[in-house]
C-alpha cells in the first residue's frame, strides 16, 4: 500500500469481511478521533437515534469519563463536559450524565446504565479507561447493551480505542501513561488489555496522519486481525452487519 495521508482502510484488506451478527442482535458503533467534527458524523448520529425509535427528547446520553479524570478533570467537569457535548448533540440537558467507572462496582453497573439509550466513552487515558472497564464489569455489561438491547456506542480516541478488539494500539504512540492511579498493571496478560470487541474483530488507530504511515505498518503486521486507523476528520459508522469509513 503506497503511503498517503488518507485513512480508513485495514491492515489486511480494504474490505475486510464481517462476520453476521445472530438473529435478533444489533450493532449501531460511532467510532471518531476527535468527537462530532463534521456534518457526516453528526448525520449519522442522527441516523443512529432513528433506528433507536425513541424521541430525541426521551433518550438518555451517558457520558463515561475514566479517560479524561486520568488527565486530571474533577467529577464536577466531567458532568459540565456531559451536558455541553449532550446538548450539542442534541439530547436534553436532564438526560446527560456522566459516569465515572472507578466509581462503579459489578454490583452497582447494570442499575447505572439500565435506562441508557446512548454510552459516549470520552478522550484522555485509555489504560485507565481500560481498567476501569474491567474492574467495573462495564467490559462485560456495554457489548449486551450493544448487542442485545440495541444500545448505540460512541467513542472519541481513547473510547474508540477500547471499542476495538485490542486496547493495545494505546501502547503504538506512547501517547498515554500505562500506570493507572499509581499501579503498575500487567498489561501482557491478554484479559487486562482486551477490548470491547464490538467491531468484528478489529482494532482502531485514531488520530492517524501520514507521519504514523510505517509505524501502522510495522505493529499492524504483527496483530492477528485487522487494525482500522481513523484521521481527525474521519469516522467509523457500523450498523448491523455493515461498515463505512465517514470522509468530510
Amino acid at each position: 500500500m503506497a503511503a498517503s495521508d488518507n485513512a480508513g482502510y485495514t491492515s489486511q484488506s480494504p474490505r475486510a469481511s464481517v462476520t453476521p451478527l445472530e438473529e435478533g442482535q444489533t450493532r449501531r458503533v460511532l467510532l471518531t478521533s476527535n468527537g462530532f467534527t463534521t456534518r457526516k458524523m453528526r448525520k449519522a448520529l442522527n441516523k443512529l437515534i432513528s433506528l433507536r425509535q425513541k424521541e430525541w427528547s426521551e433518550c438518555v446520553f451517558c457520558y463515561i469519563a475514566d479517560a479524561l479524570v486520568a488527565k486530571g478533570a474533577t467529577p464536577e467537569r466531567t458532568q459540565e463536559e456531559a451536558r455541553r457535548i449532550g446538548k450539542m448533540m442534541g439530547f436534553e440537558e436532564d438526560n446527560c450524565r456522566s459516569v465515572i467507572l472507578e466509581n462503579e462496582s459489578r454490583e452497582s453497573i447494570s442499575e447505572t446504565f439500565s435506562d441508557v439509550d446512548v454510552i459516549f466513552t470520552e478522550f484522555g487515558n485509555t489504560f485507565a479507561l481500560k481498567f476501569y472497564l474491567n474492574t467495573s464489569g462495564a467490559i462485560d455489561l456495554i457489548p449486551n447493551l450493544v448487542f442485545n438491547q440495541g444500545v448505540i456506542f460512541v467513542g472519541s480516541s481513547s473510547g474508540s480505542i477500547v471499542a476495538g478488539k485490542s486496547a493495545g494500539v494505546a501502547f503504538w504512540k506512547s501517547w498515554d501513561n500505562p500506570e493507572v492511579a499509581g499501579q503498575e498493571i500487567d498489561w501482557s496478560d491478554p484479559e487486562m488489555v482486551a477490548g470491547l470487541n464490538l467491531i468484528d474483530g478489529k482494532s482502531i488507530f485514531p488520530h492517524y496522519s501520514l507521519r504514523f504511515y510505517h509505524l501502522v505498518e510495522t505493529k499492524s503486521a504483527k496483530m492477528d486481525h485487522p487494525v482500522i486507523t481513523l484521521t481527525d476528520k474521519q469516522a467509523l459508522l457500523f450498523i448491523d452487519n455493515e461498515y463505512r469509513i465517514l470522509t468530510d
